[in-house]
């Protein structure tokens, strides 16, 4: 077990939209100024912790502050995949007032995706944060190729969301990473963790072990192991490690971005035309191929409408339609943006972005039932040739 340095932010996400604000209840009497309900999702005793402290400060301050412990699925109704009619109310009429998430930071400054106002549910602007100088910096950010300007984008920004705070954080600056050193080697663990976990392939086992089997344990439930329908950090402790993705960090110390599904990529001079090449003769686990099509398919699945993906409304702003996703040949995809996007590589071809890829079923139109079935014990396929890794339960 050992620390390592890296910042994360424990959110508090308040639903303090203009509109919204003059739906609290007021309360004149006894001198509170208003109530308020705290939701603290699954059984995850930090959350409970720091709940607790914030409703003792808020009562501290005259403010009526209730604590109910949601499971996941009432949380990803109300909240993070609330519908279209849910979204924006107060927890009285079946939305919310405050939630407690977690967030690790992004290696990449890129707040488009979780402040810009077109990112709002089934995207994931869970703030509601609807500010037009937000939406100007954050569209300039992704948008702006030459690094020294966009990070000059950046510090503005950060001012903003300084000044505005649409979210209460609480920073931490340390990860705790447990793994048995009797069973696996250090390394990976080390050169990566969240937000890049090793994948199993980087798994190393300790040459003394006897064990073939290796148990993932983590603080909540694991429900959706199909990455492109949950954005819970406990789904993605699991597919973050099994599926693969077209690119990957080399590591999180000089975070190049390298070649993993994918063998190559170049940008023309528009900088909006990428063409990824493909590594040939990996195979999935049932013994078909990897190719283009299923390159194709996931993401015109994520760009679904009927699908309703977390990933969806943020892949459908950077590429576009469907129609952007090009086959030229089994082993080559072109992708034809609608304007430059800074972190195309980094975001869009990562497997800890969104680059996961899942297999195109058989043949014919895109089905959302068939993208929904993509889960590991239904499909089991994994597109990392021979790893070592035989199968999961």
């Amino acid at each position: 077990m050992y620390g390592k340095s890296k910042t994360l932010i424990f959110c508090l996400l308040l639903l303090i939209s203009a509109f919204s604000l003059p739906l609290i209840t007021l309360v004149q009497s006894q001198g509170t100024l208003f109530q308020i309900t705290l939701i603290v999702p699954g059984a995850n005793p930090s959350r409970k912790a720091w709940a607790e402290v914030i409703e003792n400060s808020f009562d501290t301050a005259g403010i009526d502050a209730r604590r109910i412990e949601l499971d996941w699925d009432t949380v990803y109704d109300r909240v993070l995949e609330p519908n279209a009619s849910t979204v924006g109310s107060l927890y009285d009429e079946g939305g919310y007032d405050a939630l407690f998430v977690g967030y690790a930071l992004g290696i990449d400054p890129n707040p488009f995706e979780l402040y810009d106002s077109e990112m709002m549910p089934p995207g994931q602007n869970y703030y509601l944060w609807n500010n037009a100088e937000n939406d100007r910096l954050s569209r300039l950010i992704k948008e702006t190729v030459d690094e020294n300007t966009r990070l000059g984008h950046v510090k503005q920004w950060q001012q903003l969301a300084f000044n505005e705070q649409p979210s209460a954080t609480i920073l931490y600056t340390q990860e705790v990473v447990a793994y048995d050193p009797t069973a696996l080697m250090p390394e990976p663990f080390q050169a990566l963790h969240y937000p890049v976990w090793p994948g199993v392939e980087r798994w190393k086992l300790n040459p003394s072990t006897t064990q073939t089997d290796i148990v993932l344990a983590q603080t909540g439930p694991t429900a959706e192991f199909n990455p492109w329908l949950t954005t819970s950090y406990y789904d993605l402790t699991v597919w973050g490690a099994v599926f693969d993705g077209l690119a990957d960090r080399e590591d999180l110390v000089g975070k190049k971005m390298v070649p993993a599904l994918a063998d190559s990529w170049s940008v023309a001079s528009d900088q909006k035309t990428w063409t990824v090449k493909l590594k040939h003769g990996v195979m999935w686990h049932d013994g078909v191929e990897f190719t283009a099509q299923d390159v194709k398919f996931t993401y015109d699945s994520a760009m679904a409408e009927e699908l309703a993906s977390p990933g969806g409304p943020f892949l459908t702003d950077i590429i576009g339609s469907p129609g952007n996703v090009k086959i030229i040949d089994d082993y080559t995809v072109e992708f034809d943006l609608p304007k430059p996007f800074a972190y195309f590589v980094e975001s869009i071809l990562a497997r800890t972005g969104y680059g996961m890829m899942i297999p195109k079923p058989g043949s014919g139109e895109l089905l959302v039932a068939q993208v929904s079935q993509v889960t590991l014990a239904q499909q089991t396929a994994l597109p990392t040739g021979d790893t070592g890794h035989h199968e999961w339960k």
